[in-house]
């Protein structure tokens, strides 16, 4: 789950989404009526603060530690997800870094690669749309 208000966060969904030829991740705003189903326990500000991943059994995960769930649904992804939850505390601490950067690193993100992100999100939502 993704801020859809957030450029970056497009963006990197959009390049997990490039990433994941096996269309193991269902991406969705958080914003989506379906995010307050998926985190009833946070409120719409909560919600915001990170993203999420909400694996197939329920189970939520948040920010730094949502990495290693992820990576490892990800094809080649499984060596990255091991050093992910081996070095968690590192994982959070770059995770809060680069969301607490995220506008500066959009500005040095060169616009053709940020379309290209935004571009795969919107594929696989519209893809998604009819499943």
């Amino acid at each position: 789950m993704y801020d859809r208000e957030c450029a970056f966060c497009r963006w990197a969904a959009g390049v997990l989404i490039a990433w994941d030829r096996r269309h193991a991740l269902h991406p969705l705003a958080i914003q989506d009526p379906a995010g307050a189903e998926l985190l009833p326990e946070l409120t719409p500000e909560e919600r915001l603060e990170a993203w999420h991943l909400i694996s197939a059994d329920g189970s939520r995960y948040t920010g730094g530690p949502a990495f290693e769930p992820l990576l490892a649904l990800l094809p080649g992804g499984k060596t990255l997800a091991r050093l992910t939850g081996r070095f968690s505390e590192l994982t959070a601490h770059l995770y809060d870094l680069v969301s607490a950067n995220r506008n500066r690193i959009m500005r040095v993100i060169p616009h053709p690669l940020r379309r290209w992100g935004e571009d795969r999100l919107e594929e696989r939502l519209r893809s998604s749309a009819f499943r």
